[in-house]
């Protein structure tokens, strides 16, 4: 098998392949593309053919020299690579997918985590300082909490998929796999959403229609534009350090909280998964594992005990 060079070309073609046939994230192909990067130039520079031993040494490589030892790491590379190798092989760029008959590290999930009741109410408290900055954070955050929805369908959220009540609302998701569905909201998050809207509109630049924008420009993300996955991640961190939180805030543990409150609030879990555009009921039941009702339920009940005559 002879070596290929991977060219932007590649990427470009890869990544519309990805996102307009395939209907998946933009995030994860250019997180593969970069994966296959990094793989066809440690295969030039070792001078080595694109086969399954390349792809073998190159697994080793990731631990020995890259600091990949994590196995989670590794299947997510070669997860990535083997899309793309794919994607060549239907092109004739290759003939035989490298990665196959590669084995996959194994690794353990961890499980779902979900902020505590005191921990919500700090992210969701009001900042002193009242600015618009802190208006649209605390936005954010109540958002997602009120919603559920992914970090990367968060910063896809456009105007014209925003429906607001008096008191309730809803918002139109394209998720994975450019699957639909619609999300209701209610509660404080409706005047929050319409303060923010007024806000936002000093601020915006002409023609953007994402719902939250970039108020101070940076290097990837002009003032009044889009506010992108790193700027929505920057938004917890930098609250849960106002608030004393520590590093274990993170989005994706808003997201875990909403369905496994909802799963408290006796929502049919058949339900949760729709509103959490999830395919397979199983993904769902890794968030619910941990909520208090799931929990209650799990204990051997008492009546049981004293059945079986054991004394406390």
């Amino acid at each position: 098998m002879s070596q290929l060079i991977w060219t932007a070309a590649h990427e470009s073609a890869y990544t519309d392949h990805h996102v307009i046939v395939c209907g998946k994230s933009q995030n994860t192909a250019e997180k593969y593309c970069r994966m296959a990067k990094i793989f066809f130039a440690f295969v030039a520079k070792e001078g080595l053919a694109v086969d399954s031993d390349a792809v073998k040494a190159w697994m080793k490589h990731l631990v020995l020299h890259a600091n990949n030892r994590s196995n989670a790491t590794r299947a997510s590379r070669l997860s990535g690579l083997r899309s793309v190798c794919k994607f060549l092989v239907e092109r004739g760029e290759l003939a035989v997918n490298p990665c196959d008959g590669v084995p996959t590290p194994k690794f353990s999930k961890k499980s779902a985590q979900k902020f505590s009741v005191a921990e919500l109410r700090a992210l969701f408290t009001e900042a002193e300082s009242n600015s618009v900055t802190s208006l649209r954070d605390r936005c954010i955050l109540v958002f997602f909490y009120a919603t559920g929805v992914r970090r990367e369908e968060m910063a896809n959220i456009t105007l014209d998929r925003l429906t607001l009540g008096a008191r309730t609302g809803r918002v139109h998701i394209i998720g994975k796999g450019a699957k639909h569905r619609i999300i209701p909201f209610d509660g404080p998050v409706v005047p929050l959403l319409k303060a923010w809207l007024i806000a936002r509109h000093k601020y915006v630049k002409p023609n953007e229609q994402s719902l939250f924008i970039s108020l101070h420009g940076n290097a990837h993300t002009k003032s009044g534009g889009k506010l992108g996955n790193g700027s929505l991640h920057n938004v917890i961190k930098r609250v849960a350090k106002r608030e004393g939180l520590g590093d274990s805030a993170f989005l994706h543990k808003l997201r875990s909280t909403y369905a496994t409150d909802l799963y408290d609030a006796h929502i049919p879990i058949n339900e949760i998964a729709m509103l959490m555009g999830h395919s397979n009921i199983e993904t769902t039941n890794g968030y619910i594992a941990i909520s208090e009702r799931h929990l209650q339920k799990a204990r051997i009940p008492q009546s049981k005990w004293q059945e079986l005559g054991v004394d406390p």
